[in-house]
């Protein structure tokens, strides 16, 4: 009887170990997960306010010189202290009547204030002007 009392008792064991490996697996994928949805969130912020950027330079191209400027640096741009924005704009072409400008809104961000190493997208698009 005390063999078998022994033996059911290693089952139990093994059994236990098992169950928590298997939770571990469970919970570091919840993990994976969640730094997944935040690091998609924060590029989705960053592709609103360079569509937002672009908008507003579409909005009014004469009121914008050719160039390339930054006008919100990190903490400027209302509700969002990690990211930053920049323009180019240039005139592509001049065929008889109409002008075409070529508009590049870069966003910039990062974790933290302190931290270097930014992450950055890029929306390019295109403003036909009739003369």
């Amino acid at each position: 009887m005390e063999r078998k009392n022994g033996f059911i008792m290693l089952e139990g064991l093994v059994g236990v170990a098992i169950i928590g490996i298997v939770i571990l697996f469970v919970m570091s994928t919840f993990g994976l997960r969640l730094n997944m949805d935040r690091r998609n969130s924060v590029r989705a912020t960053a592709f609103y306010l360079a569509e937002q950027g672009l908008e507003r330079v579409k909005a009014n191209p004469d009121g914008i010189p050719a160039g390339y400027f930054t006008t919100e640096d990190f903490g400027t741009i209302p509700g969002f202290p990690n990211f930053k924005r920049e323009y180019f704009f240039q005139q592509v072409s001049v065929p008889s009547s109409v002008t075409i400008w070529e508009v590049r809104v870069g966003v910039q961000w990062r974790k933290d204030p302190s931290s270097t190493p930014w992450k950055a997208l890029e929306l390019v698009s295109y403003v036909i002007q009739k003369q």
